[in-house]
């Protein structure tokens, strides 16, 4: 029972929190993919700022400087609402399959506790190289250990549910689950960033608006986003 209980919970957490949180630039790929005249200019905004400004919406939420792109209107209508149901409606349909009962109020913890972590990492894009239409970036970042995060909510409800002595199967979860839950707010909650640095390098191009952009928009999410969790 504890093994396969230990075993749910350990690979269904961290995907699902990643599944909640790269969907934040889709506004821009909405905005590429709209056919316009091309406006021969030059980026009112230079590839690193424009990295720097992404990079922190994408990870920390922060939309104070995204007004200056084209995508900001289309940002908006993608509120952190949507965000926050992909991931409390991801856990729950995988612990529903496992016979597990969840509530919205136990994930939004979870959710809010995940966001507010992530927001004390530090974020520094530099560039790289750049021609006329495209330029490399490196994104430097401190991160939250989510791997330890886990691991450590997941013992220690493990432990106290085996304290409990339970007989049943399905209670047992149950009350695995509610301690999880609570481990991983106490402990988001308290998680500090890393000293160490992760880094990577990402391609940028200028668009039809004359913006730089990230060439891969998905890459460039999915990237930082492991980045921010130690990967």
């Amino acid at each position: 029972m504890k093994k396969k209980i230990g075993i749910l919970i350990t690979t269904l957490l961290v995907p699902a929190m990643l599944m909640g949180c790269t969907n934040k630039l889709t506004a821009i790929k909405k905005v590429q993919d709209t056919p316009k005249t091309e406006v021969k200019k030059e980026p009112k905004i230079d590839v690193e700022k424009s990295a720097q400004i992404m990079a922190d919406l994408i990870v920390k939420d922060d939309k104070e400087e995204s007004s200056k792109f084209s995508f900001y209107d289309k940002l908006l209508s993608d509120t952190s609402d949507t965000e926050k149901n992909v991931f409390t409606t991801s856990i729950k349909q995988a612990f529903l399959k496992e016979g597990i009962q969840t509530n919205d109020a136990q994930w939004d913890n979870v959710y809010n506790a995940y966001r507010n972590a992530v927001k004390k990492v530090t974020i520094t894009a530099k560039k790289i190289t750049e021609s006329d239409k495209t330029a490399s970036v490196k994104i430097e970042m401190t991160y939250i250990n989510f791997d330890s995060v886990r691991d450590q909510s997941a013992t220690k409800a493990k432990n106290d549910v085996v304290a409990m002595h339970l007989s049943d199967l399905s209670v047992a979860k149950q009350k695995y689950v509610e301690a999880y839950a609570n481990n991983l707010v106490t402990n988001l909650n308290s998680a500090e960033p890393s000293t160490d640095k992760k880094t990577r390098e990402f391609d940028f191009k200028v668009n039809a608006l004359s913006e730089w952009v990230p060439t891969n928009i998905s890459n460039y999410e999915t990237g930082l986003m492991e980045m921010a969790r130690g990967k």
